[in-house]
């Protein structure tokens, strides 16, 4: 498998990223650049992986033995430097080629999610990473902040945590990605005023949730404005749909259009069980409450007059897609099951093994899912489904990587959502 590995990694420059990061300090005698990551290729896609069976497909890879204590040796800081690096390089290099997926792209250049998950680890990475909570926690993790763009199917950015620091705290990150005319959907860990309003100083677009306890005023006299209240008036004369400019937020005002969907009763009843399960089923609700868990309500800067309110929810709807990876990424690939496997304490060697899925994730799976979303929706007309397709690669990537001729077929059948799920 090794000539189609390189064919998926050559543009990376690995020997010279090796060099400088001094991973590679002079002609390696056992463990080459290329063969350490196509050993973890293969084994990460095994069900029982360790670092036992990554030095024994090392060694079948190189042709001569590589201990396991020479494997773990050799995962160091240089070595997190090295795959890192690669990372980076591979984020650059998918963005300069651009897969577009979707019909949004008349509308905007790209379509920005960003959320985080956790990961767990062994105890033995307490210290290292401390868990959540207090400070006597026993359970060991680390968080990540992820942003990817939902458009091109590209990942953006990605920033290492402690799982105690807030998303909020991180809702600035964006920026440090954001272009002209991208859209940036942001959920309610991440809202700020503040960021927003550099988003739209930026000529970028976002659409957001609101607390319900946000605070409202009338853009021109500053008087406080009601929301709850207007949406049960609008309600008892018929109507579904709100919007209207306000300033949004007590201190750090926010001018913006705000809209509102009245939810259905089955979007109200599993609302009023989040609820109920976050809070003590004696504490009574507000009126104000009362009114805004039967309304979903967001906010944007697209301009008033160009706002279809079914279009905005409907791309909103499109952030759940970055859960979705990462439910892929936990339940499909196992990447949180080969993180807690690690006993040891050295934190570089967590990092590197997370690093490498990335790297997996960006230079070899995201190739394929590109390649065989097209193929199926201009050949078939059908839709890939992220986890159906995920679950193919795990089980026969050898036959990816060769190009088998019968693949579109095995695609289509077993690879794509449900043509009643996508009509």
């Amino acid at each position: 498998m090794s000539a189609q590995f390189k064919k998926f990694l050559s543009k990376l420059n690995i020997d010279h990223t090796a060099k400088s990061s001094k991973f590679v300090q002079r002609r390696p005698k056992k463990i080459t650049s290329l063969k350490f990551l196509e050993s973890f290729f293969i084994v990460f896609m095994k069900p029982n992986f360790s670092f036992r069976q990554w030095a024994c497909q090392l060694s079948l890879l190189e042709d001569q033995y590589v201990s396991f204590q020479g494997l773990c040796k050799k995962c160091n800081d240089k070595c997190l430097i090295f795959v890192q690096e690669l990372l980076n390089k591979a984020i650059k290099m998918q963005l300069k080629n651009a897969f577009v997926t979707s019909g949004f792209k008349s509308d905007f250049t790209r379509i920005l999610i960003e959320d985080s998950t956790s990961w767990k680890l062994c105890k033995s990475m307490l210290k290292a990473f401390s868990g959540a909570g207090n400070n006597n926690s026993d359970v060991a993790m680390f968080k990540t902040h992820f942003c990817y763009d939902l458009l091109n199917m590209n990942t953006i950015g990605y920033k290492v945590t402690d799982v105690k620091v807030n998303d909020n705290s991180q809702s600035s990150n964006i920026l440090d990605y954001l272009r002209p005319d991208d859209l940036v959907l942001r959920d309610l860990g991440y809202l700020s005023n503040r960021i927003l309003k550099m988003i739209a100083k930026k000529k970028a677009w976002f659409i957001s949730r609101l607390k319900d306890s946000t605070k409202y005023f009338l853009p021109e006299t500053e008087q406080e404005f009601n929301l709850s209240k207007e949406l049960k008036k609008s309600f008892r004369s018929g109507q579904t749909k709100f919007i209207k400019v306000l300033s949004i937020g007590k201190t750090e005002k926010l001018t913006a259009t705000v809209i509102a969907v009245r939810l259905n009763e089955d979007q109200v009843t599993r609302r009023l069980k989040k609820y109920h399960k976050k809070y003590d089923k004696k504490q009574q609700m507000s009126d104000s409450k009362k009114e805004l868990i039967h309304w979903s309500v967001m906010v944007t800067n697209i301009e008033e007059e160009k706002i279809d309110i079914d279009q905005i929810f409907k791309l909103y709807t499109l952030r759940w897609q970055i859960e979705l990876l990462f439910k892929t990424w936990k339940s499909r690939f196992g990447l949180d099951k080969v993180l807690s496997k690690y006993t040891g304490n050295d934190s570089n060697k967590v990092l590197i093994l997370y690093t490498l899925f990335l790297l997996f994730h960006t230079a070899i799976y995201r190739p394929l899912h590109v390649k065989y979303a097209k193929i199926m929706k201009t050949e078939f007309d059908r839709e890939l489904s992220l986890q159906k397709f995920a679950s193919l690669v795990m089980n026969q990537l050898e036959a990816f990587c060769k190009e088998n001729k019968n693949l579109n077929n095995i695609v289509l059948k077993l690879g794509c959502h449900d043509e009643n799920t996508t009509k």
